[in-house]
């Protein structure tokens, strides 16, 4: 991307070298993916005055932790206890970083890309937040393409990476597909585009026979992927941008949620135009499955009665919600209010703990 910038007119690429202070920041809105302050790099070199805002991208961006290890960090955010614990260990830092989003979200500097992502922020911080600014993420629409149809068969895709939150759901989507075609014997062919940690363990963990065929696919870039989807794929089960990246193509897409556990049977799919108009990749929770729409047989189905109708419905969904051009006219909007500025973090916030060291320490060895 940095790269590409280079040659883009009205834009000034400030390039970032680790251990090298960059080129001074000043008279600019800077928007950073919310993080907590400890975590933002040393070598970021930003006036006083320069205006700052955070655009909370994932769940757990302002969730502390002990130390962002997978598997200590999840404990962290889903245990009640371990919430405790860290916050009478930390109670002065985390007084001083609560009053720190209050100020960001008093001075409209907070933006949050989905309400689940305010929803986990706001419940579990204990904030009296009632009025988030909602900014989804965005993707470019494309002209609409014509798709290969096909008969005797349906190709279902996941695009994605295969680890963290993503496991569990793509194991379930596996197991539901299957479970369809061994009792329908109708011929599914899956295809796992993607890679990750977990890829070995689900490819040899998938079953198949001969009315259920995986297939697994190393990553491509974006516009290998979408001739591959356009060409060969007819429902494409995802989550996030890959989601939307082939809702925009016209492709029937399932929109699927977000677990560090295993699904439970009673979990029921959406389509991606079903969604409220920002959430594309929600935590499950318990409420949810209750009126949570499809079951596999359902999904599929639908698509052999109507796909033409579920490609456009995804498609139209793409562009009013998450179009490039509306996103856009809405950062504006939003980042012309902003009023918090990067003198007003407080000093302490920015101070690194032991464990923050040691991990950061490891961290800089592998890049």
């Amino acid at each position: 991307m940095a790269t590409m910038l280079k040659s883009t007119k009205n834009v000034n690429l400030i390039e970032f070298k680790n251990g090298v202070k960059t080129e001074k920041i000043n008279d600019t809105v800077l928007i950073m993916q919310s993080i907590i302050p400890y975590s933002i790099r040393d070598e970021l070199n930003v006036s006083s005055s320069t205006k700052l805002v955070f655009w909370t991208l994932f769940h757990y961006n302002l969730i502390p932790s002990f130390m962002p290890i997978d598997g200590l960090r999840n404990i962290h955010h889903n245990s009640k206890i371990f919430k405790k614990i860290y916050y009478y260990l930390n109670k002065s830092f985390y007084d001083i970083f609560l009053d720190f989003i209050i100020n960001l979200q008093k001075k409209s500097s907070l933006f949050f890309m989905d309400s689940s992502t305010f929803f986990i922020t706001n419940n579990f911080l204990s904030l009296d937040i009632s009025k988030p600014k909602i900014l989804p993420i965005c993707v470019d629409l494309s002209k609409k393409e014509k798709r290969i149809s096909r008969e005797n068969s349906i190709n279902i895709c996941w695009v994605g990476r295969i680890e963290d939150f993503k496991t569990s759901i793509l194991n379930f989507c596996l197991l539901e597909a299957y479970s369809f075609a061994n009792k329908t014997k109708y011929k599914i062919n899956f295809h796992i585009v993607g890679y990750g940690k977990d890829k070995n363990r689900i490819k040899s963990s998938t079953k198949k026979n001969q009315y259920f065929t995986p297939f697994f696919v190393d990553s491509m870039d974006v516009n290998s992927t979408k001739n591959f989807l356009l060409k060969n794929i007819d429902l494409v089960m995802s989550m996030g941008t890959a989601a939307l990246d082939s809702g925009k193509l016209g492709i029937p897409t399932v929109l699927l949620d977000a677990s560090y556990k295993k699904i439970p049977k009673n979990y029921k799919f959406k389509w991606l135009y079903e969604s409220d108009g920002s959430n594309v990749a929600r935590f499950i929770e318990n409420k949810e499955f209750e009126n949570n729409n499809h079951s596999i047989d359902q999904i599929i189905y639908a698509y052999f009665k109507e796909s033409d109708y579920l490609g456009l419905k995804c498609r139209e969904y793409v562009e009013k919600n998450h179009s490039t051009k509306v996103v856009a006219e809405n950062l504006l909007k939003y980042t012309d209010s902003s009023q918090f500025t990067w003198g007003e973090i407080n000093d302490k916030l920015l101070k690194k703990s032991f464990f923050r060291k040691v991990y950061e320490k490891k961290r800089n060895k592998n890049i």
